[in-house]
């Protein structure tokens, strides 16, 4: 048996463990133990993705009801594996505490220890052993989303802790060491600080200021926009602008939302799309560009659960012409360190604020509306007309680099 039918077979009854648990799980009424799925439409998200992917990718191989069957069945896995490993954990733990007198937060942290520790074998048998692009694309996206997010949904003794920002920070620094440790197995470098050879860098201004006209939506209204001078404001959710929490939130917005985005879809995501594109220089950048943009913009339907549909549908617009701006930069610099500069300073910096909050959480007038259509017109124009006009060179070079990488087709 060749490993890959061994992994195929292993994925498989992993899937009907999985299964079988969550039956016994019900019956023996223990489920009140468990964590409850995060974030439900992202989930739903990534099984329609990959359903397309799947019929795309095998749409001209023989066997494809076999091999789309594989492909969902090793999501599942990847989505699946962690979730049940949390439940297991807080389920043992939630009995030992009971038998003693011990402090459950105690063993809140002996379970993101477990967790941590025992996540491990998810990452070497499952994920990185796969050889299709595609699939390790989706299967470190999987591990790190739930990676991050699952160790605060441990509950000991009916007892949460949903405000540990250490437990939060050194999950998301865990969680990001290992997709990049994958991603160095695979043969990637880490993004390097110097930037490609004989990069126009009045192309490149010319790229990147006209993207801070996403920074003036704040602003409520044409007349207010028009007629004021610019003054630039901190997003923190302080009022009294005390300098330590200011500090704490900027550094957190910095690591765990930008350099956390920039790492998935500029670093992740982009270096393999470019691997499997074919045809001739622009083209593959084109593609990787509009592919790795669109899961950023979709990314941000996450956000529905606290916001206006129609607000979070103009945010993933925003995102996909904003991450089209992203894409471009990073693959004409070779290096994802000035976009994580870009995103930094869009997360934390509004124009005029209008409104205590996020224009994205409030329901969008009609000033709104039209400046984040004119402004995604006018971003996604630019990235078009000037991959059409640049030197292709410095293109060129980031698709060399990653010619030379050991990666499977």
């Amino acid at each position: 048996m060749t490993r890959s039918n061994r992994l195929n077979l292993f994925f498989g009854i992993g899937s009907l463990v999985y299964l079988v648990l969550g039956i016994i799980f019900y019956y023996l009424k223990i489920t009140r133990y468990f964590v409850s799925m995060t974030n439900p439409i992202l989930i739903a998200l990534v099984f329609i993705s990959a359903l397309i992917i799947a019929s795309n990718y095998f749409a001209n191989r023989s066997d494809i009801v076999s091999k789309s069957i594989q492909i969902i069945l090793k999501i599942v896995n990847y989505l699946f594996y962690i979730y049940f490993l949390t439940m297991i954990i807080n389920a043992i733990l939630e009995i030992v505490w009971r038998q003693t007198q011990i402090s459950p937060t105690v063993f809140f942290y002996l379970g993101i220890i477990l967790l941590a520790t025992l996540s491990v074998p998810l990452l070497s048998k499952l994920v990185i052993s796969e050889e299709n692009n595609i699939l390790r694309m989706i299967g470190i996206f999987l591990f790190y989303y739930m990676i991050i997010t699952t160790p605060l949904t441990l509950k000991i003794g009916r007892t949460w802790f949903p405000d540990l920002a250490l437990v939060t920070l050194l999950s998301f620094i865990f969680g990001s060491a290992l997709v990049i440790f994958a991603m160095r197995k695979w043969g990637y470098r880490f993004p390097r600080f110097k930037i490609n050879h004989n990069v126009n860098y009045w192309w490149l201004a010319g790229l990147i200021l006209p993207s801070f006209l996403f920074m003036g939506f704040s602003v409520g209204s044409w007349t207010r926009l028009l007629s004021t001078p610019f003054t630039i404001n901190l997003i923190a959710p302080f009022p009294e602008k005390s300098v330590l929490p200011v500090v704490f939130y900027v550094i957190c917005t910095i690591l765990m939302t930008c350099f956390k985005e920039e790492l998935i879809f500029r670093y992740l995501f982009l270096a393999q799309l470019l691997n499997i594109q074919k045809g001739n220089s622009k083209r593959k950048v084109l593609k990787s560009v509009l592919i790795s943009s669109l899961l950023f913009g979709l990314w941000h339907l996450k956000n529905l659960n606290h916001q206006p549909l129609f607000s979070t549908l103009l945010q993933t617009l925003a995102a996909f012409a904003l991450g089209m701006i992203f894409s471009l930069v990073c693959l004409y610099t070779g290096t994802i360190w000035i976009t994580v500069i870009m995103h930094s300073i869009f997360d934390l910096f509004m124009i005029d604020r209008a409104i205590p909050i996020s224009p994205f959480q409030a329901q969008p007038n009609a000033f709104f509306v039209e400046y984040i259509i004119l402004a995604a017109i006018i971003e996604i124009g630019l990235v078009l007309f000037i991959l059409n006009k640049i030197n292709l060179e410095p293109f060129e070079q980031t698709i060399r680099e990653n010619r030379f990488l050991k990666v499977s087709n």
